[in-house]
């Protein structure tokens, strides 16, 4: 039997993109509608395997930073207490947080975040079915500029280009594959004197 996933996220992610079906091939895939939080991390999703993209953008930029962060670790607390289904949450951030930024008295919310982060990882320790996935590094390999589309942003309130799509459906696949998968390994042996004779069997005592 398929297993379920619900992908959620807090700005749009083309559901319809071509990308996203390296995983309906193997999984029945819903998306949830974007930012609707509660929908996202509902009881409804509770037998799904949750995937879930939080862009630090779509806090920075709206009211009540500290608020909105609280409200989704609440949820996303309350579902590892209740479901044993995996939980990847992905995050990432276009800006790097610069001294410019730390200038223009933007600190505050930078240590929110920070705040944010910290949480995330002792719920991580605390729960075995939490898989923190940082995108900045997955995006960093590709080129941050390559990954973001201002234009799609303004028109569909999506903030990756199609390759920025593409790597996010990779990087869920790719968790949830090692997730349900064992890594393969391979064991080399040099098997003279060991499995078999050797030189004694060739040649005698």
């Amino acid at each position: 039997m398929k297993k379920k996933i619900i992908i959620g996220s807090s700005s749009f992610i083309l559901p319809k993109n071509s990308s996203w079906n390296i995983l309906s091939k193997k999984y029945i895939v819903n998306f949830a509608e974007y930012a609707n939080y509660k929908e996202i991390f509902g009881n409804k999703n509770f037998d799904k395997i949750l995937c879930f993209c939080l862009f630090f953008e779509d806090f920075i930029n709206s009211d009540g930073i500290e608020n909105k962060s609280n409200f989704i670790l609440k949820l996303i607390e309350t579902r590892l207490k209740n479901s044993n289904e995996p939980l990847i949450f992905a995050y990432a951030n276009k800006d790097n947080f610069g001294v410019i930024k730390l200038a223009k008295n933007q600190s505050t919310d930078i240590l929110k975040l920070n705040k944010f982060q910290s949480i995330l990882k002792k719920l991580k320790k605390k729960y075995k079915n939490l898989y923190e996935l940082n995108l900045n590094n997955e995006f960093a390999k590709a080129g941050t500029d390559n990954v973001y589309d201002d234009r799609n942003w303004y028109l569909l309130r999506c903030r990756l280009s199609m390759l920025g799509i593409r790597i996010l459906a990779e990087s869920f696949y790719n968790i949830i594959y090692r997730i349900y998968n064992a890594a393969s390994k391979v064991l080399i042996l040099d098997c003279d004197n060991t499995l078999w004779g050797g030189v004694v069997g060739e040649e005698g005592l």
